[in-house]
């Protein structure tokens, strides 16, 4: 008899796999786009704005606190409500607070 790992790996990725992995894969592409940008802007912003290295360094702690308290309250709302439901939730609040850090 085989077991599960075996018949897995026969099996193999479909089209469906990959799609998920492609549109899961975009949530973890932006974070990490919004830490690159964060550490580039944070550069001009201690120069421009006079800000010490503390302040420069809760900054950026804060990007990294907001992403550990979504990936807490993702991971809830997705196993109660969806994954669908709760990937699309990220989707549209990756858009509007994009959307509305733009215009701050």
């Amino acid at each position: 008899m085989r077991n599960l790992n075996e018949v897995i790996e026969d099996i193999g990725m479909g089209k469906y796999q990959i799609l998920q992995l492609m549109v899961l894969s975009g949530i973890w592409v932006s974070d990490g786009a919004e830490v690159l940008i964060a550490s580039c802007i944070l550069g001009g912003l201690k120069e421009a704005w006079g800000l010490s290295s503390v302040v420069k360094g809760a900054m950026m702690s804060m990007i990294f606190i907001g992403v550990c308290c979504g990936n807490l309250i993702g991971g809830t709302l997705a196993d109660t409500q969806g994954r669908r439901k709760t990937v699309l939730i990220a989707y549209a609040g990756i858009v509007g607070f994009g959307l509305c850090s733009s215009f701050a």
